[in-house]
């Protein structure tokens, strides 16, 4: 149970909590771009040139930094002021303790992916190279 002032403060007045919603979907839209495009890389003939600095590197990287500042938004003051409730007619008291939950661990290994996947993409680039106009002919 919590009480008025963690809905009052949290709930309708916090725009943090509104803030990172959004840099998760922004978060999630890119990566859902930079997948495709690394796919379509793969499957089809698209210029590399321009498709792996100019959509896949920034897709990644935004990825990257939207993930990474969910995480400067948060406070820890949900833990350490009275909101909480033990019972109904008790006086509200501070959390005993606070962990980091499953899915802040998940989104911490994501950004350290997101870094790894920009690491190798700043790595190398591929090059374009000149095909032989015979090549496959009789």
């Amino acid at each position: 149970i919590y009480s008025l002032a963690f809905e009052n403060n949290f709930i309708q007045n916090d725009q943090t909590w509104y803030v990172s919603r959004i840099m998760a979907y922004i978060s999630g839209i890119s990566s859902l771009v930079a997948l495709a495009t690394a796919w379509l890389l793969t499957i089809t003939p698209l210029p590399a040139s321009f498709f792996w600095p100019g959509v896949l590197l920034p897709a990644v990287v935004l990825s990257m930094l939207t993930g990474a500042s969910k995480f400067l938004f948060f406070d820890t003051q949900i833990c350490t002021e009275p909101l909480w409730y033990i019972d109904a007619d008790s006086p509200p008291v501070a959390a005993q303790s606070c962990e980091i939950g499953e899915s802040s661990v998940f989104g911490i290994a994501s950004v350290a992916a997101y870094f790894f996947c920009t690491v190798l993409i700043c790595f190398r680039s591929p090059q374009k190279r000149m095909l032989d106009e015979n090549w496959g002919k009789r």
